[in-house]
């Protein structure tokens, strides 16, 4: 890992964020999503997010289009610990987006840690 980091690909930031937990008298979820300690800025490589567009195949009159798009967050160092952070709804920002973490995997070299991320927008009406 040492050098793949030299290689100046790491260029982009990951941090995981951890829900809200308090709750208000209706039930309802109060609070803002924190960045969980350790978890904070690691440099990663990370395709730039675009925006969707809309295909051929999609309707026009559609209201919204929800767009998805998948991606693979490589980070440069060994988090196992977002392993178990995903089952408790963990989500993530690179580069200042936020993303869904939707699993991760770490390898047996302890060297790296790698998460699948969606990324969901809205567009508005064609």
């Amino acid at each position: 890992m040492p050098l793949a980091i030299q290689t100046g690909l790491f260029v982009s930031l990951f941090t995981a964020l951890q829900p809200p937990t308090r709750q208000g008298p209706t039930g309802n979820i109060i609070g803002d999503w924190t960045p969980i300690p350790g978890l904070i800025d690691i440099a990663c490589t990370a395709p730039p997010l675009r925006d969707a567009s809309i295909t051929a195949t999609e309707a026009r009159e559609l209201e919204q289009i929800l767009a998805k798009e998948f991606k693979h967050v490589l980070l440069s160092g060994w988090y196992p610990q977002l392993e178990q952070g995903i089952a408790t709804g963990w989500r993530c920002l690179v580069d200042g987006n936020e993303l869904v973490m939707l699993g991760a995997e770490s390898d047996s070299q302890f060297t790296q840690t790698r998460v699948r991320v969606e990324f969901v927008s809205l567009g508005g009406a064609a």
